[in-house]
């Protein structure tokens, strides 16, 4: 299944991938196999490579350019529901630790993009979201996912609606141009909390995923989770995000 329809921003102005990886063959020692090179898999092996283990990344396609390539690249430490709903579920103290969680991965992220000097246009923004380049970056309208005969036209639709959004949210800018659409795949689960951490039904596993809209603060927070998994180190956060928390 396509993970992404439409043009990116980052994809079309962005650089041209710089830098190409091997094919993967024959016989190597790791002591942690990644499998996906977005987001989230860039960030486990960095927070696992820096901790000194040994790391294998494998991308079947271009690292960045899955479900990542069509972020908008809006960096926040909110869940997708509000508070109100995971205090209700869970209670008002797993709740509050759950976006205390979030907040500080949002921040971990933010110091080590500067701290690796990553240059990404990073900078805090006000409620409408502006890009470096003065581009007015407009998202949401959240749908099921279409069959692949009607994903296009889905697409398609999907984009008319924002439109008739942005129109009536800024009327003084009906008359600027869409320049680029684009929409991407991603995963919600129940309660709108990701799942990180292992699976009983498969042994020496351990999986980051289901992040809803919220993928690059989760998947750094699941990096600095999942490290603590891999060295057998009890935390207790992981049991926040596990597979069987909604039993």
């Amino acid at each position: 299944m396509r993970l992404r329809v439409g043009s990116p921003l980052w994809l079309v102005h962005g650089p041209a991938p710089r830098r190409r990886y091997p094919t993967l063959l024959g016989s190597h020692d790791a002591d942690v196999v990644i499998v996906g090179g977005g987001m989230t898999g860039a960030g486990i092996a960095h927070v696992f490579a820096t901790a000194g283990l040994r790391v294998v990344l494998a991308e079947a396609d271009l690292v960045g350019r899955g479900s990542t390539g069509a972020s908008t690249a809006l960096l926040m430490h909110e869940t997708d529901e509000e508070l109100g709903s995971p205090a209700k579920r869970y209670g008002p103290k797993r709740a509050a630790r759950i976006w205390k969680l979030s907040r500080s991965a949002s921040r971990d992220l933010i110091a080590t993009l500067r701290r690796l000097r990553i240059s990404c246009d990073l900078e805090e923004c006000a409620t409408i979201y502006w890009t470096s380049d003065r581009r007015l970056l407009l998202g949401g309208n959240d749908r099921p996912v279409a069959a692949p005969a009607r994903r296009r036209q889905a697409f398609d639709a999907g984009t008319r609606k924002l439109r008739q959004y942005f129109e009536t949210l800024l009327p003084a800018l009906t008359d600027v141009e869409i320049e680029l659409a684009w929409e991407g795949l991603f995963a919600i689960t129940p309660d709108g909390l990701p799942y990180i951490g292992s699976h009983r039904r498969y042994p020496r596993h351990l999986f980051a995923l289901g992040y809803g809209g919220n993928g690059m603060t989760f998947g750094f927070l699941a990096a600095r989770l999942l490290l603590d998994a891999v060295r057998d180190v009890p935390n207790r956060d992981l049991q926040l995000f596990a597979f069987n928390r909604m039993r």
